[in-house]
């Protein structure tokens, strides 16, 4: 079959060139024309596009036209001027007459050419797509049978009633079970979406429930009672904040029950042992107040006996006062400065060991290099190292070796004291503040502090994290 020759005209060469290849490429034979003089002599009809216009559009257009011209005859000249159809219908092609019994009707543009198409062709059988394609010269979209059926409609109502009409009009039964097949499949759809969403919401709704009676619990008192999480959305994130929050307020009630505990238990340990000293102070400036001395140096012993008593009830308040103040939310975010760690170690344990060795005990010192800076408070570590001593100077058997020892470990700086303990000791009281002051403070600094007896050795170790 020959291929079908297509006249084009634009002033462009370069889109004259690019619709030459386009249709060539759909299997026509393309003819260009440089102007719509041009384009006019050599052609009897035409469709306009107007630019920018698409490839789709633009093959649509044609093959729209060749359906026309090629396949329906649009041309009706070889019929002659007048068309007669269903006996008393004329269509005077010359004049784009219709006529109903001699009476001329009155018929649109659109509506003539539908009528002219279907009375040229009465043994053919037309789709809704081939009427509008024709008439319209556009693409043919499932929304246009509306369109064609309002035109048809039209036509039938002008000419007379539908019996006396014999053009048949024909439309796929495919456009019915289009329609019947997208409402059912909005319908489908619609429901799945109601079924899943009811679902989801329940789910929800039961959730939520479950939240809320798991917060009466929580409201309740006990809030030991775990928040269920579930899911990865905004409720589980919620439920999640709320569980957390159960556990930092179960957090701080435990350790507030146990700084509780442990306040009562050391007024209760200072109240007894504030006893004995008090007593003796008493009995001594009892004896002096009344006369019951035998001669002056017995007064001077009383006198110096309570001065001892004073000064011993002096220093466990002075311990007491220490211990409330690190415990004081005034050393909450204590002030720290970077130190050299072998500085700070060597400074303090050279005279506490030089101290010590005057006092009469025997001092093994190991400085190790700790290569590395530490973050303290001077004041505070001075408090923690202060007490160490002072346990030594009290606790330790003068007889046997202290060994103060200084490594780094697991980058930290490590402070190791062991002593072999007096056998005096039970004669003197003990109520452990120091070594509770000296545990905070180095929580406070971010480190460790552990204290422990065994065979009669006591032995301390305390570590600072070392900054590079």
């Amino acid at each position: 079959m020959d291929a079908k020759k297509i006249l084009f005209a634009d002033d462009d060469p370069e889109i004259r060139e690019v619709l030459r290849l386009l249709l060539t490429g759909e299997g026509y034979t393309a003819v260009e024309a440089a102007s719509g003089a041009e384009l006019l002599e050599k052609l009897d009809d035409s469709v306009n596009l107007v630019k920018p216009f698409s490839y789709t559009e633009l093959v649509s257009r044609v093959k729209a036209m060749l359906r026309r011209y090629c396949v329906y005859g649009a041309k009706s000249a070889e019929q002659g001027s007048v068309i007669r159809c269903c006996g008393n219908i004329e269509i005077d092609t010359a004049q784009s007459v219709v006529r109903r019994d001699g009476q001329e009707v009155a018929l649109t543009d659109t509506e003539y050419r539908i009528l002219l198409l279907l009375a040229s062709h009465q043994k053919t059988v037309f789709s809704v797509q081939n009427i509008y394609e024709s008439i319209w010269d556009e693409p043919y979209f499932y929304t246009s049978n509306n369109t064609v059926m309002v035109h048809i409609r039209n036509i039938r109502r002008k000419l007379g009633d539908g019996t006396a009409v014999r053009v048949r009009f024909f439309y796929y039964a495919g456009d019915a079970w289009f329609y019947s097949l997208l409402a059912l499949s909005a319908l489908t759809a619609f429901l799945a979406f109601s079924i899943c969403f009811i679902g989801f919401a329940g789910r929800k709704l039961r959730y939520v429930s479950q939240l809320r009676s798991e917060l009466d619990i929580l409201a309740g008192g006990d809030l030991s009672y775990p928040v269920t999480v579930k899911g990865e959305d905004e409720l589980s994130e919620l439920a999640s904040g709320i569980d957390q929050m159960r556990r930092s307020i179960l957090s701080h009630q435990e350790a507030e029950e146990k700084m509780r505990s442990a306040n009562s238990q050391l007024v209760t340990a200072m109240s007894h042992d504030l006893r004995t000293p008090l007593t003796s102070l008493l009995g001594y400036l009892e004896l002096m107040e009344r006369g019951k001395y035998e001669n002056e140096e017995q007064l001077r012993h009383f006198i110096g006996r309570s001065l001892e008593k004073t000064l011993r009830i002096k220093e466990m308040a002075d311990k007491l006062f220490e211990y409330f103040l690190v415990y004081s939310s005034e050393w909450e975010q204590p002030d720290l400065e970077p130190a050299d760690a072998d500085e700070v170690f060597r400074h303090f344990w050279s005279e506490y060991a030089f101290s010590l060795e005057s006092s009469g005990f025997t001092v093994r010192t190991e400085f190790g290099h700790l290569g590395g800076q530490i973050r303290i408070n001077i004041d505070l570590l001075r408090r923690a190292f202060d007490n160490l001593y002072s346990n030594l100077l009290k606790y330790a058997d003068p007889g046997q070796e202290i060994a103060i020892v200084c490594t780094q470990e697991d980058g930290c700086a490590v402070l190791a004291l062991a002593n072999r303990i007096s056998a005096q000791r039970s004669a003197k009281e003990s109520t452990n503040i120091g070594l509770n002051t000296c545990r905070r403070i180095l929580q406070y600094h971010g480190g460790s502090f552990s204290a422990e007896e065994s065979d009669g050795v006591f032995r301390v170790k305390l570590s600072l994290p070392l900054a590079c």
